[in-house]
């Protein structure tokens, strides 16, 4: 991913629907209990470590970008470099998160989803978002990386043969499905980038009436979460438990 999307993100991430319904998301399909522990696989500038972290919670970031883990530095001193295809850690947490990762043309879906299975203790819980519906690929994942998106059904063939526990899954950012649909199906098709031109990431703010709009959909959402079980949305997520 080009450096300058790292640092739009690092400064939009606090702010933006998009960013503050997904931590939201996780918060609400986060187990009952206290997680000593909380490793985030791909952190990219930190947002979501804020999100996990309290004073008796250790929220670690995992990436493999030194540009990431600069800018996430800035918002949380623990972090590590490591690929996602091979986390170092063994049974070490307490829960994991993995946010946007398995997209991403470097990352081999089957050694992440085992990896993030591995580095959890037997009976903590994972939760993993990957974008959904490849017929929603545009041009914000050429920018970010990405090269496939996920249904439901193939992400719970991902984790079948691994020992966990399937305890929800589901679609994300239903409330404003029909919106993303449109600006990627159509507006993008309008504002293709000539040849030779960047081509730039969904991520930058919106106006603030419509940033405040959004941000609404997505809390009235979250607040259905875990019950809301619909059948589409932009992002997939699965909440499994190690056995």
């Amino acid at each position: 991913m080009h450096p300058d999307e790292y640092k739009r993100l690092y400064e939009v991430e606090q702010s933006h629907w998009w960013f503050r319904g997904m931590h939201r998301f996780i918060q609400r399909l986060m187990p009952s209990g206290h997680h000593q522990r909380c490793l985030d696989i791909g952190c990219g500038t930190g947002g979501l470590l804020t999100a996990l972290a309290d004073g008796e919670t250790l929220a670690v970031g995992m990436d493999f970008s030194p540009e990431a883990l600069e800018w996430a530095a800035r918002r949380s001193g623990q972090l590590v470099r490591a690929s996602a295809n091979h986390p170092p850690f063994r049974e070490h947490f307490d829960l994991v998160t993995c946010v946007d990762v398995l997209e991403v043309s470097s990352v081999q879906p089957e050694k992440l989803a085992a990896g993030f299975v591995h580095v959890l203790k037997p009976g903590a819980h994972g939760i993993l978002v990957v974008a959904a519906h490849d017929w929603l690929l545009s041009q914000h994942d050429v920018a970010v990386d990405s090269v496939r998106r996920y249904n439901l059904k193939q992400l719970r063939a991902l984790f079948s043969e691994l020992p966990v526990k399937l305890l929800y899954t589901g679609y994300l950012f239903a409330a404003v499905f029909p919106m993303l649909v449109f600006v990627r199906g159509l507006l993008y098709r309008l504002r293709r980038p000539a040849p030779g031109q960047p081509v730039r990431s969904d991520v930058f703010p919106p106006p603030w009436p419509l940033n405040a709009l959004l941000d609404l959909l997505c809390r009235v959402e979250a607040l259905l979460l875990p019950w809301l079980r619909l059948p589409f949305g932009s992002s997939a997520v699965i909440v499994v438990q190690k056995l």
